[in-house]
């Protein structure tokens, strides 16, 4: 017996709801939605074609009703219009995920949930840090669609079965996601080599055009809507590949979106890499190697909401704002997101609170480890970040206003800058006068 529970019965849950009937892969379906006539039509409408599926039952309930779920898929929240980005969709979707999680997780807190609304990434962050499941239990279905649509247009290009094709889409579910086309391969020929290594009588492929593909990933949800309103059957497809690999307890590499602690510099955000997923949920990651051009655009190319790992291109430098909070594992990763950017680095750093009594010598530490990772320029601000300074042989000031001169006097045309401390620090400040002087 598989119980899986639908929050949300607009297009892309319903399509959801009827497609796992449909492949069998759940025995009980609860399909859950604030219209609950909608919920109602929805599951009459696809349990009356259970006659000719495998047994399923599907019908309408409430939070309650996801009581022993084995599965959770969060669907809800406003779609997004034509010309709209998933970014501006956040903050509504972000209020109504936190509406939900307290409701949903009192009645099946040992689900494995599976985060789909958009936002997808930000969503999912939210759903970790608000309902304090454990972190493997957390999936954003991420980039698993459009790896799925890379796939399938390198699949045409090259006129061979997908199954052949190897290749993956990270990071942001959206317009900033990228492909690490260093480890992109069909039937273990590097895609950089097919041209001339795949041949077929009659047939002569013209050299592959990178940037044509990613922008094709990037748009093909853009394209869909802008002609049918909504997508639905492809994402559909692939959350069910998810749920079928954990309730099979296929231990299957995806690119789902995930919590990242310092892979490939990057910590404190949810972003999709390659990971194991089975029974358990998420079982780990697979931590292929890019190169340091792929990783830096990677992060370059990342947009968040907030204060989180933010890049700013202001035309005559690049902020790195990362300024919402900080300790020495995230402040570390960063270091080394920096130092794999183009252009001289400076790092503004300040205090990182609440690190008991070994503050300052973490402080220190960390400074050692930025002139290690060759940041040449550092400025600090705030008294432990002194420590730091020391560390780093930077520069430090008390406070802000006091570092705003050095820092006209400091920053030059061309420099990539980080910005990092904690959020009582208020280094938000420094973003913007970056973004006014610069």
């Amino acid at each position: 017996m598989n119980k899986i529970s639908i929050i949300g019965t607009g297009s892309v849950g319903s399509t959801i709801a009827y497609t796992l009937t449909v492949m069998g892969i759940a025995s009980e379906i609860v399909m859950i939605d604030i219209n609950n006539e909608k919920a109602l039509g929805e599951a009459l409408d696809i349990r009356q074609g259970t006659p000719f599926c495998p047994s399923c039952s599907i019908y309408a309930g409430s939070y309650r009703d996801a009581e022993g779920s084995d599965i959770v898929i969060l669907t809800s929240g406003i779609a997004r219009r034509p010309g709209q980005s998933r970014l501006e969709l956040a903050q509504t979707n972000v209020n109504i995920t936190k509406s939900i999680i307290p409701e949903i997780t009192k009645h099946a807190p040992n689900a494995i949930y599976i985060i789909v609304s958009n936002p997808v990434d930000v969503l999912t962050y939210t759903f970790f840090k608000k309902s304090g499941l454990p972190e493997n239990h957390i999936i954003g279905s991420g980039t698993i669609l459009d790896t799925a649509r890379l796939r399938s247009r390198l699949s045409e290009y090259y006129n061979i079965n997908q199954g052949n094709v190897h290749a993956y889409v990270f990071g942001e579910h959206g317009d900033s996601s990228f492909i690490p086309w260093s480890v992109a391969n069909i039937s273990n020929i590097p895609i950089s080599e097919c041209q001339n290594l795949i041949t077929m009588p009659g047939i002569t492929n013209p050299p592959l055009d990178y940037d044509d593909v990613e922008q094709y990933v990037r748009k093909s949800g853009a394209r869909v809507i802008a002609r049918k309103g909504a997508t639905f059957y492809a994402v559909s497809v692939s959350v069910c590949h998810i749920c079928k690999c954990i309730l099979t307890g296929i231990d299957t590499t995806m690119t789902v979106s995930t919590m990242l602690h310092g892979e490939y510099g990057i910590d404190d955000v949810c972003l999709s890499t390659l990971n194991i997923v089975g029974k358990d949920g998420t079982r780990g990651k697979v931590n292929i190697p890019l190169t340091d051009e792929e990783i830096a655009n990677g992060v370059a190319s990342y947009k968040t909401v907030g204060s989180r790992a933010n890049v700013i291109n202001t035309g005559k430098i690049k902020i790195i704002d990362d300024c919402y909070n900080a300790n020495p594992t995230s402040v570390r990763a960063s270091l080394d997101t920096l130092s794999n950017l183009d252009g001289r680095k400076v790092a503004i750093l300040g205090d990182m609170k609440e690190l008991g009594s070994e503050e300052l010598k973490l402080h220190f530490d960390t400074g050692v480890y930025a002139k290690s990772k060759g940041i040449g320029t550092v400025i600090t601000v705030g008294e432990l970040a002194k420590e730091l300074a020391k560390g780093a042989d930077g520069k430090a000031f008390d406070t802000i206003e006091d570092a705003k001169s050095e820092i006209l006097k400091t920053i030059k045309s061309g420099d990539v800058v980080l910005v990092k401390a904690s959020h009582s620090m208020q280094f938000e400040n420094i973003v913007e006068f970056l973004k006014q002087n610069f």
